[in-house]
């Protein structure tokens, strides 16, 4: 499996400090207008980094982190998971939790392969019936395709790859809420879809 330009995702994470870090997840939580999932819920995050995305700030009974490039991210010394996160070292088309999940989180992460279908079709076969995914994702045009982000989507491609499932809540952003005032220039799409 080839991963994609590894020195860009190290920088983001080694430049970040915990506060902003925790002030980041704090406005994903606002943004997806999150209602509190209970304690001893199973909950994943599809993309998380080193840090956890979601764990950063709050705790489940189950947690599973899901990125492929945990082994990166320990060899430059990077995670600083709470506990009892259980990793998981696979690309999100792939993964297999040894759980059904109640709630999926996946931020600025689906689009990171060539086939967006696939990974919210295998993040959505990884929840429970009745689960929730919550996604933040990046719409791109041709010419903002780079080695990391390699699909061209819009509203139209998002909103057919979601028909089979229940959408609870859709926003589009213009720009990203969630990237600094520098790097907002690309609509984001965010919602939260449920599975029958």
């Amino acid at each position: 499996m080839q991963l994609f330009k590894v020195k860009e995702r190290l920088d983001t994470w080694e430049k970040m400090t915990p506060e902003e870090y925790r002030q980041r997840i704090q406005q994903i939580f606002d943004l997806f207008d999150t209602p509190d999932i209970p304690k001893e819920s199973v909950v994943a995050d599809v993309g998380s980094g080193p840090l956890g995305g979601m764990f950063f700030n709050h705790t489940w009974d189950t947690m599973y982190a899901v990125d492929p490039c945990f082994n990166t991210y320990k060899k430059h010394n990077l995670i600083n998971l709470p506990d009892n996160v259980t990793v998981i070292n696979e690309m999100s088309h792939e993964f297999r939790l040894p759980r059904k999940a109640d709630a999926i989180f996946s931020v600025n992460a689906i689009d990171h392969s060539g086939n967006m279908k696939l990974n919210i079709a295998n993040i959505m076969n990884n929840l429970k019936p009745g689960g929730t995914f919550y996604v933040h994702v990046h719409m791109r045009r041709s010419n903002q395709l780079d080695s990391v982000h390699r699909m061209v989507s819009d509203e139209k491609m998002l909103d057919n790859i979601f028909k089979p499932y229940l959408v609870l809540k859709q926003e589009i952003y213009d720009k990203d809420p969630l990237a600094p005032e520098s790097k907002r220039e690309k609509m984001t799409f965010m919602a939260h879809i449920k599975k029958n």
